[in-house]
């Protein structure tokens, strides 16, 4: 990827001070000064490419002299492609001579609303596409302004931190998925400065492909930990690698690993590829075991988003097919590793998952005790695998959940 550095300037929407959290359009005092911001994105990396692409946004937050209460407040911006575009226009407050706080952060979420403590937020664990991997990649702006008519420069740097595997394989079969597991996926990020504490339980992160042998993941800034390298293969071998000794993953820094996979032997080497975040370490795995792995295909399961896990839902699957009669199940985490399963009834051809009311417990589509029940749900789907994993509020894709023969 190539490092550099770009300009973009966007106008800021419009929003007086008293009402930057209401819907109405503010009437601004004709000498308040339109709020400009230009973006600096240091190292910036995606998936695809090494620019925004039409459709990313970011939110911003103006902090004035009360550091609890925003003037400005996760105000969304998007990129149409050659300008940023906001949903009003924002003012400046009319005293000069007060200093604010201002940040901002990549990708927008609508739960982004400002908090002093920071930003909870959760990696996607797969991110084996590009839009997944993307969506992880976690960038924090700061800066201080008084009231201006010139644009005010954020310099965005990388607030995870990146992985990288090499694969060196020698083996007649293709590789399938790549997984770094027993790692936090979840933390509160500082707006000011970006310091991490995870939070949640530790879990599995599946890898984007970016070329036949390297693969690379986002995970949140962690300390202590000894996470595991599974390599699946396409004939359903998996082949595991424990960490030899306890590493911790800073902020906007790379670690990599190197691993061979040959016919008569497999084993682990070590180099540093220099890339546009900062390297920090090589990871130094060794082969804990290998076994056999089979597809279970009497449980589903499914990944909620971290909007889904919102608010305390609880989730349903709603199974149907053909002269069959419909069934609710509940689905549990009884692990607590963020997927939930439960038994796929015989038969059943279709599944809609569902994001249920926690003042509820009944199974159904209503409930007379609640306003509404199912909060939120998926199409009508045909099984194309046995994990569906929900992006954001509405999307999602299936995936295949392997177990030990």
């Amino acid at each position: 990827m190539k490092k550099f550095t770009i300009f973009a300037t966007l106008a800021m929407v419009a929003l007086a001070a008293i009402s930057c959290n209401k819907n109405e359009e503010p009437k601004p005092q004709t000498e308040q000064k339109v709020i400009s911001v230009s973006t600096s994105l240091y190292s910036f990396t995606k998936a695809t490419d090494t620019a925004f692409e039409s459709g990313d946004a970011i939110g911003v937050h103006i902090i004035s002299n009360q550091p609890n209460e925003p003037y400005l407040n996760n105000a969304k911006y998007t990129y149409n492609g050659t300008a940023w575009k906001g949903e009003q226009t924002n003012y400046w407050y009319k005293d000069e001579s007060v200093v604010a706080d201002i940040y901002a952060y990549y990708p927008y979420s609508a739960n982004g609303g400002y908090n002093a403590t920071g930003i909870n937020f959760t990696v996607n664990s797969d991110q084996t596409t590009p839009a997944g991997y993307t969506a992880s990649d976690l960038m924090l702006a700061q800066a201080s302004s008084k009231p201006t008519a010139e644009a005010v420069k954020l310099g965005f740097k990388h607030a995870l931190s990146k992985v990288v595997v090499n694969i060196n394989s020698e083996l007649d079969e293709a590789i399938a998925d790549v997984m770094f597991s027993d790692v936090y996926g979840t933390a509160n990020v500082s707006l000011a400065g970006g310091a991490a504490t995870v939070g949640g339980s530790k879990g599995g992160i599946k890898a984007l492909k970016v070329k036949d042998t390297q693969w690379q993941l986002i995970l949140v800034p962690q300390e202590n930990v000894t996470p595991k390298l599974i390599v699946t293969t396409t004939a359903q071998k998996q082949y595991t690698f424990d960490i030899e000794s306890a590493v911790s993953f800073a902020a906007g820094k790379v670690s990599t690993t190197t691993i061979s996979l040959t016919k008569e032997s497999i084993s682990t080497s070590f180099t540093t590829e220099v890339t546009d975040w900062t390297a920090d370490k090589e990871l130094n795995f060794s082969q804990s075991g290998s076994q056999d792995v089979v597809i279970d295909t009497t449980t589903l399961f499914l990944q909620p988003s971290s909007e889904w896990l919102s608010d305390g839902a609880w989730f349903a699957a709603y199974f149907w097919a053909d002269n069959v009669d419909a069934t609710w199940v509940k689905m549990t985490d009884d692990d607590n590793d963020g997927i939930y399963q439960c038994a796929k009834p015989e038969g059943m051809v279709n599944v809609i998952f569902t994001r249920m009311n926690p003042a509820s417990s009944v199974l159904g589509w209503s409930d007379a005790a609640v306003d509404k029940l199912v909060w939120n749900q998926t199409a009508d789907l045909t099984f194309d695998g046995n994990l569906y994993i929900i992006n954001g509020w509405d999307g999602g894709t299936w995936d295949t959940l392997y177990s030990v023969d």
